[in-house]
């Protein structure tokens, strides 16, 4: 029989059929932005005591839980396109009906290996956009191109945030228990790349909220940050750590393998191919005529180092004084516009990666030693401070 190329239906192909942001400029552009489809869902991962396991140094573990809940997602339902952002110590996806049972078995399935790996409480909670729209909460959705195939969501209204807090809300009903029988792929989930060092003077994970139209404040605040800060990227092809082996390179096995010899059979051959690969990258990195030129290049593109989940998210470089630049821009903002705001000042920054061939990759970006945990620590103590004064 000639074989069939697949087709999605009309919902499914909802996310894919947006026409892709290319410019900083456009990530503020409501033009952008379309409803999120009723009949879709949100889930939402984070794990839980994320304070405690960034006080003990495990925030790269956290991290890759995180990373590993959208690619766990998309190896579940690898036929559609969906919208997906990555929080640091979890993650959000909007997913269609067609994908309800999969990807729910994969999470469910991912959440059972964190607590028997790591000994991290991985929650998973989903919410029905519906449920969220017949609260007057729009959800709305872009999809921004950082290079040819690769892409990451935007979101803007405030659905994300009303998700997120009905899935920690008491009751627990949008909670999902693990299933015992359940599997998730991690496939293309690689931790091979060090730390990656501030070539200023640190590494700043900054988040943003704003209630409301947030996204006219949002082009205000971006705009003006990039003045202060306008050559921010966090991994550029001159700081990309080329150091071997891996330091996380066992988180990669441990997600991968079941069993410790598998575990350490994985990571002495992926060991071995890194260290043949970190000689010929120190020879070529800089050779844009190099396969390894060229992918490092692509990796500092294909990062989300700047997006929107109805906060603004950024994994800045910056020195003191920038920092200091930003504070007092964001003060100014809280008010006059009641702005809540949190930081998280390190020295490198950390990156998980999504690698599905030498074109096709992403790479999720946060701050070392707590990066966005720590700075939504730092938002909620900064709001309960404001509350005294008032």
């Amino acid at each position: 029989m000639p074989q069939t190329t697949y087709q999605p239906n009309s919902s499914e192909a909802f996310y894919a059929q947006l026409e892709p942001i290319v410019s900083l400029e456009g990530l503020t552009d409501s033009s952008h932005y379309r409803p999120a489809p009723d009949d879709w869902f949100i889930f939402i991962t984070d794990v839980r005591g994320s304070t405690a396991a960034v006080a003990a140094g495990r925030y790269k573990e956290v991290n890759t839980l995180g990373a590993a809940s959208i690619l766990c997602a998309q190896n579940a339902c690898p036929r559609v396109d969906f919208p997906f952002v990555f929080g640091g110590d979890g993650a959000t996806l909007i997913v269609p009906p067609s994908c309800f049972e999969a990807i729910t078995a994969s999470l469910t399935a991912l959440a059972r290996k964190s607590l028997l790996e790591f000994g991290l409480e991985l929650r998973v909670g989903c919410v029905p956009v519906a449920d969220i729209v017949e609260r007057g909460i729009p959800v709305m959705v872009a999809r921004r191109q950082l290079s040819k195939g690769n892409h990451i969501a935007l979101f803007a209204g405030g659905g994300l945030n009303a998700a997120t807090a009905m899935v920690k809300s008491l009751d627990g009903r949008y909670l999902i228990s693990a299933a015992a029988n359940a599997s998730a792929s991690m496939e293309g989930l690689e931790c091979r790349w060090c730390a990656v060092p501030a070539r200023r003077d640190g590494i700043l994970s900054l988040i943003v909220h704003a209630d409301g139209d947030h996204l006219p404040l949002y082009r205000e605040l971006l705009s003006s940050i990039q003045e202060i800060a306008p050559e921010s990227m966090p991994i550029t092809p001159d700081n990309l750590p080329d150091r071997w082996p891996p330091e996380f390179l066992m988180h990669e096995s441990r997600m991968k393998k079941q069993g410790k010899l598998a575990q350490w059979l994985h990571y002495l051959g992926v060991a071995s191919l890194t260290g043949l690969l970190t000689v010929i990258v120190k020879r070529t990195r800089h050779d844009p005529d190099s396969a390894a030129g060229r992918y490092i290049v692509s990796l500092c593109k294909n990062n989300d180092y700047l997006k929107l989940d109805d906060c603004l998210r950024m994994v800045i470089d910056v020195s003191h004084a920038q920092r200091e630049s930003i504070a007092q821009l964001l003060d100014e903002a809280r008010r006059r516009h009641g702005v809540r705001w949190g930081w998280h000042f390190a020295r490198s920054a950390l990156f998980t990666c999504v690698v599905r061939s030498p074109e096709i990759h992403l790479h999720f970006v946060d701050g070392d030693e707590g990066g966005y945990t720590a700075a939504a620590r730092n938002m909620e103590a900064r709001s309960l401070l404001q509350e005294e004064h008032v």
